[in-house]
């Protein structure tokens, strides 16, 4: 077993985590996660915000629990595990959880879903949406170098042995087919 080394080097606080998050949809967390805790006041147990929790002094920190999230890099993705090409050649965020939206309790957790949250097309498109993360275009240009970057990530992976190399040929075709860019591959 390790020290938990590489576990804690693969975790932040949600508050780092907004910091790293790309400014898009998906640095928003959810409102109503909560973290266990005794007031000091109550003989009973209560429940703390743990996103933005309060800076009272009614919660001892030893008695609550320390909640992580994964780290995530500039578009939002999470940085641990293996990066396969839908994520080492993204064409949007991934997140681990979904948020209500009105009329349930807005912000809150919605259970066992994830998210998605696409990259603009353009430069002025995500300039117009205030969008921290390149478009596709800027990170890609074309059908073309999108293909070529799953590709690219796919052979890494294998040279990491983490993938099979016939699965390469597989990840280029699914490329191909499912391109954010219109028209055949050039």
């Amino acid at each position: 077993m390790g020290d938990g080394g590489e576990a804690a080097a693969a975790l932040a606080s949600a508050h780092d985590r907004r910091k790293h998050a790309g400014g898009c949809q998906s640095d928003r967390l959810p409102k109503n996660p909560r973290r266990q805790g005794r007031d000091r006041h109550q003989p009973t147990h209560s429940t703390v915000d743990w996103v933005d929790p309060p800076e009272s002094a009614s919660l001892p920190l030893s008695w609550a629990y320390r909640t992580l999230v994964p780290k995530v890099d500039s578009d939002g993705n999470e940085t641990s595990g293996i990066r396969l090409p839908p994520i080492g050649a993204p064409i949007g965020s991934y997140t681990g959880w979904n948020l209500y939206k009105s009329p349930f309790t807005e912000g809150a957790l919605c259970d066992r879903d994830g998210s998605f949250f696409a990259f603009a097309r353009t430069k002025a498109e995500r300039e117009r949406a205030g969008d921290g993360r390149p478009s596709l275009e800027e990170r890609y240009g074309n059908r073309a170098g999108y293909v070529a970057q799953v590709k690219a990530v796919a052979e890494k992976l294998v040279t990491q042995r983490l993938l099979l190399s016939e699965d390469v040929q597989r990840y280029v075709e699914w490329a191909e087919k499912n391109s954010p860019f219109p028209g055949p591959a050039e």
